[in-house]
């Protein structure tokens, strides 16, 4: 049986949008790490998120999409016009920059938090 990895997400109360078909943009209280697909020898390939990371759900809760903070919506960005196969034909990878840009839009500061790098 698998769980949601919504469960182990701590979410803000209320989402930043809510959109026509019921799907939600909420921001990460805290940072953590989930797991974000396998690598190619079969370990699961974890990423990390700051306070703030944008995440998609669904009009039942499910997790959709995210979390992204500004850092991986970077590395997403640049791997795709990079045109690492990887990058480009992952599932959700225009969705997750599809939240990461709708955030930025909400307030970065807010949402996104800030570049860990300066």
């Amino acid at each position: 049986m698998s769980q949601n990895p919504k469960d182990r997400l701590v979410l803000c109360d209320r989402p930043e949008i809510t959109f026509a078909n019921g799907h939600a943009l909420f921001a990460t209280e805290s940072r953590g790490e989930i797991r974000d697909g396998t690598t190619r020898d079969g370990q699961p390939r974890m990423a990390a998120y700051d306070a703030g990371a944008a995440v998609l759900l669904d009009a039942s809760g499910n997790l959709l999409a995210g979390p992204i903070d500004i850092d991986g919506a970077e590395l997403l960005a640049t791997a795709i016009i990079e045109g690492k196969d990887r990058a480009l034909t992952e599932p959700g990878a225009a969705l997750r920059l599809a939240i990461a840009y709708l955030a930025f839009l909400q307030g970065a500061a807010a949402l996104l938090g800030g570049k860990s790098d300066g």
